[in-house]
């Protein structure tokens, strides 16, 4: 059986970062993994990060717009996820 393809992306700004693994945006604290985009958006995050600690990202699912805080893991390709918020669209 085919597991179909979910696209989770989320963005910092208006600019892609990368896409969730799994298959369902996480809604949870916690360490999550991602593949990440070659682009603007990505790179942005990181100097946003190695500035501040953190950054502020979010992901579109249906009429909710769900922020977060995100820090550096230490791992690659993972992520530390943080204070989850909704916001409607």
């Amino acid at each position: 059986m085919k597991i179909p393809f979910i696209n989770l992306n989320f963005f910092f700004e208006k600019n892609e970062v990368g896409v969730f693994h799994g298959l369902k945006y996480p809604t949870m604290d916690g360490v999550h993994r991602y593949e990440p985009y070659r682009g603007i958006g990505h790179y942005e995050m990181w100097k946003t990060i190695k500035e501040k600690d953190f950054s502020i990202c979010y992901y579109i699912n249906r009429s909710e717009k769900v922020l977060f805080k995100v820090e550096d893991s230490g791992k690659y390709r993972k992520l530390i996820l943080t204070e989850f918020r909704k916001e409607n669209i």
